[in-house]
């Protein structure tokens, strides 16, 4: 039984969403995807990259299984083979498989607004004849599809700048402090020479101020 370790596997993960995501970010830069792309096509660009210096390669050993098998619609008990398991996993790669992509990159891009999901006419529809058949049901074959595009940064939204912090005067002799600890009377009593001190205060900065412009 193959020994995981799970802080490896982490560390392994956050590296590759940061670099998929980079990665990710230079291909859309420098490819024109004028219809939108899906997560297939844009998985079939970015495994072409080559990853970068010193990635960690994913830590764990897929299972050894080179061909898997289905049953035949003939017999039960007779299977066929259908091809590799993990016919597209790039250890190795940043972008190791579609569903890495799919769940754990892409959300980071759409998070920070480079790219959304939008459901447009498809484009590789040919137009086909209608044909009446009798017997047989006719397959629906959907005319729209979900591609991601590039959203132009004029078009991100920018988190507004937080508001100033406003002045408070008095902090120095205790506005703003908290005295719930103190029972009524305290608290009464400690409002009431807080108040005065600012008042004491507001008197001297006008005295400064009057003293300043003379």
């Amino acid at each position: 039984m193959q020994k995981v370790n799970a802080e490896a596997v982490l560390r392994q993960r956050g590296r590759a969403i940061s670099s998929g995501a980079a990665l990710v970010r230079s291909i859309l830069q420098r490819t024109p995807f004028p219809n939108g792309f899906t997560t297939k096509e844009l998985f079939d660009v970015a495994v072409q990259e080559p990853p970068p210096k010193d990635f960690p390669p994913y830590p764990l050993t897929l299972p050894g299984i080179k061909n898997v098998q289905k049953p035949s619609k003939k017999a039960k008990s007779a299977f066929k083979p259908i091809g590799p398991l993990y016919p597209t996993f790039r250890a190795d790669h940043p972008v190791r498989s579609i569903r890495f992509l799919k769940t754990e990159i892409l959300p980071v891009l759409a998070g920070r607004q480079e790219i959304r999901m939008m459901n447009q006419p498809r484009t590789d529809l040919a137009p086909v004849a209608e044909t009446p058949t009798k017997g047989k049901k006719k397959k629906k074959t959907s005319h729209m599809e979900f591609v991601w595009k590039v959203v132009a940064p004029e078009n991100r939204w920018v988190p507004k700048p937080p508001p100033p912090k406003k002045e408070v005067v008095g902090t120095e002799v205790g506005v703003g402090a908290d005295f719930s600890h103190l029972n009524k009377r305290r608290q009464r009593a400690r409002v009431e020479k807080v108040s005065a001190a600012v008042t004491r205060m507001k008197e001297y900065r006008q005295q400064q101020g009057e003293e300043l412009v003379w």
